[in-house]
């Protein structure tokens, strides 16, 4: 049952507890004084304990009892597990049928001193012996569990029936412990969970992405896509050199360039293909972090996505202190005056492309000045956060506080990235998911930016110090290309590195044999053109059936089979049908064609602003047939320029010589 309201959340109801041990008896069909041994909850608290002892003497304490009733507690021995202490309770009490002995409450020295005098001359006893039971009407036990949230449950024992074995007891040798100590040892670093040295010295850390790490990175959002932070990188590393150089050494890492991104495939919250992480620390001081997707070595693909230099130094971390090693809030503040809105912050990358997620967006409070601001930095604490020394998402948003310099009405225009970073200066301090970050801009154009910061504790002492942090506009199609071409590659991405134009030879219409032009509305005479047959849907033929479709195929030898259904100015979801349709009608070499749907990154702003993605969808149906069944479909796609309805028929005449050309 539950125990319905109490005094506050930590508080037992004893009237609840008394209803469920009366209603585990009735169901057992036993009376009160058929049990011989209750094992209580029994958590040693001043409160519970009490109001448990009363609720077993309301439940159980009326009527004569034969011999007073064994109260006892697993959780005296062993301790309390938690959500496993109710079944441990329960397999004490089912060992104790074999020889019929309680076992005794090894720690308890004396009672609780609130138990009132009324449970105290109630007929039990807390056995700290070995009690014999051997009364065979005194077989009956039970066993209590109270949970947290006010669930109480209570089950009752009986030993089976029947007569005890004859049979000798076989003698057994006493259990000898072997007691040896087990010291608290950290988790680990997620980042860093196996270490291993190759062949020719080069120590490499991995981690796959999965569990926390996969949570936590699932909140970096680029154009739609979840993508693994260059800040993530720079956390492994952080973890890695320190475990491989190990605390007293000073190091620092330079030179560090960023390479391909990596974009995580997911499928309902899970990864679509493991994906490994590796820093790899080469004995020559090269240091790598790679990736690797796919479960079989053979077929899987490697990517690099950071190179850089480890400089390791003598004399130690005092040393090697970077300027503005200790910083004042107090003139950190007086330079930073002008308070951002966070929400304001974050609208300007949301607008550039960059929707990050609650677990990405760590800055808390952030201040500008002149090229220049201040922002208190931490990890949401929500699990995700476990075991990393700054943490991914506290280094990428000490970048993304520089958005805050962004002017309100402008904003930050186009995303840029982290390209370089000249020099990753640790300071040997103890580093925090919780911190301050002051950064300076050095160099500003149209299209990059470059900045140095400063990580400080709350004592203003730098604890990790970025040097000339390079970051680099990318235009959003360029972006969104190599994204869509990272990780593991398809056959057709490969081949995807960049749109070379190439001119076409006007040829004669009538040489290149007929075509037959599949319509999806009523404009057979803008469609009209010498040696094509236009067919429309409904009106001359249903591309719904089969075996009108292949009859007309088998007609002639048709030189080129185009569907025009992308040329409509509205109905995308009836076009994407009736392009299934043709398709599973046997027309497996097919042209879509559609006008506007593919604006061009050369296009002007006017331009790409009269483009009509209505159709686009016609494009991923084709991309879907080839990678599905690439031997049976060859499905291509034809954009033509907007153009009015009555340029149609014109446009697709001259690009009829390059469609029949493949």
């Amino acid at each position: 049952n539950q125990d319905g309201r109490s005094a506050n959340l930590t508080s037992p109801n004893g009237p609840a507890q008394a209803a469920v041990v009366r209603c585990a008896l009735a169901e057992a069909r036993l009376r009160a004084g058929a049990l011989c041994y209750v094992e209580a909850h029994g958590t040693g608290t001043e409160l519970g304990d009490p109001i448990e002892v009363g609720a077993l003497q309301t439940a159980l304490g009326a009527g004569a009892r034969e011999q007073p009733l064994g109260i006892g507690a697993v959780k005296t021995n062993i301790g309390h597990l938690e959500g496993g202490a109710g079944l441990a309770g329960l397999l004490k009490l089912a060992a104790r049928f074999a020889p019929k002995l309680t076992v005794p409450s090894l720690h308890l020295r004396e009672l609780n001193a609130h138990l009132d005098e009324d449970a105290r001359g109630f007929q039990a006893h807390f056995p700290s012996e070995p009690l014999s039971t051997r009364a065979p009407d005194r077989n009956a036990c039970s066993v209590s569990s109270f949970g947290f949230g006010g669930t109480n449950g209570h089950v009752v024992l009986h030993s089976p029936e029947g007569a005890e074995s004859t049979a000798p007891r076989k003698q057994v040798p006493a259990v000898e412990f072997q007691r040896q100590p087990f010291p608290w040892r950290d988790a680990g670093h997620p980042l860093i969970r196996r270490r291993s040295t190759r062949d020719d010295g080069t120590v490499v850390y991995s981690c796959p992405i999965e569990g926390q790490v996969l949570e936590l990175l699932s909140h970096h959002i680029v154009h739609g896509e979840v993508v693994v932070p260059g800040a993530c990188y720079l956390e492994m590393i952080l973890a890695g050199v320190s475990e491989h150089l190990g605390q007293g050494r000073a190091w620092q890492v330079e030179s560090l360039g960023f390479a391909k991104p990596l974009v995580l495939r997911l499928v309902e919250g899970c990864l679509e293909e493991p994906v490994q992480l590796r820093l790899l620390l080469w004995t020559d001081g090269r240091l790598e972090v790679e990736s690797e997707v796919g479960a079989d070595p053979e077929d899987s693909i490697v990517a690099t996505h950071v190179e850089a230099t480890l400089v390791q130094q003598a004399g130690g971390w005092a040393a090697h202190r970077p300027l503005g090693d200790q910083q004042s809030f107090a003139q950190l503040r007086s330079q930073c005056h002008q308070e951002v809105s966070i929400e304001l912050m974050y609208s300007f990358g949301v607008r550039a492309g960059l929707p990050l997620q609650k677990r990405f967006r760590a800055v808390r409070q952030v201040q500008r000045g002149e090229r220049c601001g201040l922002a208190r930095l931490e990890m949401e604490r929500d699990g995700t956060h476990a075991g990393f020394l700054l943490g991914p998402s506290v280094i990428d948003s000490s970048f993304q506080a520089l958005m805050s310099l962004a002017e309100p009405e402008e904003g930050i225009g186009s995303l840029k990235i982290p390209l370089s970073i000249r020099r990753l200066q640790p300071t040997g301090r103890p580093l925090s998911i919780s911190v301050w970050s002051y950064f300076e801009l050095i160099d500003v154009t149209e299209h990059s930016s470059v900045f140095r910061s400063w990580l400080l504790n709350d004592a203003g002492e730098t604890v990790l110090f970025f040097d000339s942090v390079h970051l680099q506009e990318v235009r959003e199609e360029h972006l969104q290309q190599v994204l869509r071409a990272s990780g593991r590659i398809e056959a057709e991405q490969q081949a995807l590195y960049g749109i070379q134009w190439r001119p076409v030879e006007h040829e004669g219409i009538g040489d290149g044999g007929d075509c037959l032009v599949f319509a999806s509305s009523a404009s057979k005479e803008k469609l009209e053109m010498p040696n094509c047959r236009v067919v429309v849907h409904g009106h001359d033929l249903d591309f719904a059936s089969g075996d009108a479709v292949g009859g007309l195929l088998r007609e002639r030898s048709w030189s080129s089979l185009i569907f025009t259904g992308g040329l409509a100015p509205a109905g995308d979801v009836e076009v994407l049908v009736l392009a299934l349709q043709l398709l599973r009608s046997g027309c497996s070499a097919l042209w879509f064609v559609t006008c506007g749907a593919q604006p061009l990154a050369s296009d002007d702003t006017e331009s790409r602003a009269g483009a009509a993605p209505l159709h686009a969808g016609l494009w991923g149906l084709a991309r879907a047939a080839r990678l599905e069944d690439p031997e049976r479909y060859q499905v291509r796609c034809l954009d033509l320029d907007p153009l009015d309805a009555q340029g149609l028929g014109t446009a697709l005449s001259g690009a009829l010589p390059a469609l029949r050309a493949t």
